[in-house]
């Protein structure tokens, strides 16, 4: 299915967030793309094949798919210990004692902390997509790490106040 240009920068700019391509590069083959279909004519499929494949020749040539693995791993863990960090705390600050030995507002004030780093982290891998021609911001799309980080988080912050909850 061939997508036009505006569509076809869109799916290009999420493929390559996917991906985890940092946002100045993909600023930069966004903006190749756009002048190419301007001097040619040439349809962004024609020329550039689907965005998904393009994508993943783009990320072909710069990832080492192992340390991108581990830096996913790492967030996903740390985004887990936030989130029981913080469901700990705030279980212990709601029944007024302290868990695991410590006062409730320690696993509080050290997961608002690891949150933070966490998702500093996660989003450092990407910075912003600007246009380099125009130095404006392109798109707002997430990149896969900080949504992975944030979707741990959440989840073991709600399996650890089910299991509070329930367990007392």
């Amino acid at each position: 299915m061939k997508l036009p240009p505006e569509k076809y920068q869109r799916s290009l700019l999420v493929e390559l967030h996917r991906r985890d391509v940092p946002g100045p590069r993909i600023g930069d083959i966004l903006a190749e793309v756009d002048s190419h279909v301007a001097e040619t004519g040439e349809t962004p499929n024609d020329a550039f094949g689907p965005p998904k494949q393009y994508a993943d020749t783009i990320a072909g040539q710069r990832l080492q798919r192992g340390n991108r693995t581990l830096r996913i791993i790492l967030l996903a863990v740390s985004g887990a210990a936030t989130g029981f960090l913080l469901a700990t705390a705030i279980a212990g600050l709601v029944a007024g004692e302290s868990r695991y030995g410590v006062p409730s507002w320690l696993p509080l004030v050290i997961g608002v902390l690891l949150a933070g780093l966490t998702i500093a982290l996660a989003r450092r891998s990407q910075g912003p997509v600007t246009d380099p021609r125009t130095g404006e911001t392109i798109g707002p799309s997430q990149p896969l790490a900080f949504t992975l980080v944030l979707g741990a988080v959440l989840v073991c912050f709600a399996i650890v106040l089910v299991i509070v909850t329930v367990f007392g």
